[in-house]
């Protein structure tokens, strides 16, 4: 006889979490624009939806290892023991992959330069390199004049509720059947 499986629910931020290279966050560049891409879509969803003309802003600001801690509230911290946070990487190898990235962010630099002024090549303006031991992070943030999400959806759209049916039903098991006729048409109406 075959083995039975058993199909488990997951939520999509827990599918997307495990295979990041289908939500296009398996590298930084790629990740910026797929944040940037999916916050404006989001937008122009959502003022579809009220049939409102989209009015949508875009701001991104690049953010050093102290801006991003002091926003996330994280204090400076020193390590205990700095050799279990060694690299393995030999110094030799270190230089020539730093090496190996220098060239190819900057043929990437000349690529978006070249497409950017249509073809014509240019200088454009890089993007702040990082030194080795600091990483950047982006703040990216969209505003527009959609109709936004209903508060209660939102824990579920992080993965961290019932689904969907699962609440409705608690929910109904739970009101009394004469209020159940007004549950029903208040969730409607959201």
């Amino acid at each position: 006889m075959p083995k039975q499986r058993e199909l488990k629910f997951k939520s999509p931020a827990e599918f997307f979490s495990e295979n990041k290279n289908i939500a296009g966050f398996d590298n930084p560049g790629k990740s910026l624009y797929t944040t940037v891409r999916e916050l404006v879509e989001n937008g122009l969803d959502a003022c579809e939806s009220i049939r409102e003309l989209p009015d949508i802003s875009v701001r991104i600001e690049e953010l050093s290892t102290g801006e991003y801690n002091s926003m996330m509230d994280i204090g400076n911290v020193d390590r205990v023991d700095e050799s279990l946070y060694a690299d393995f990487e030999s110094e030799k190898d270190k230089a020539k992959r730093e090496q190996k990235e220098a060239r190819a962010s900057a043929k990437a630099a000349a690529a978006a330069a070249k497409k950017s002024n249509g073809g014509k090549g240019g200088a454009a303006k890089a993007p702040r390199k990082a030194r080795s031991s600091e990483q950047l992070f982006y703040k990216v943030t969209v505003n527009d004049n959609g109709s936004g999400m209903p508060h209660e959806q939102i824990p579920m759209m992080l993965g961290r509720g019932e689904p969907p049916a699962a609440a409705a039903a608690g929910a109904a098991a739970a009101v009394p059947a004469a209020a159940a006729a007004g549950t029903a048409a208040a969730a409607r109406a959201c």
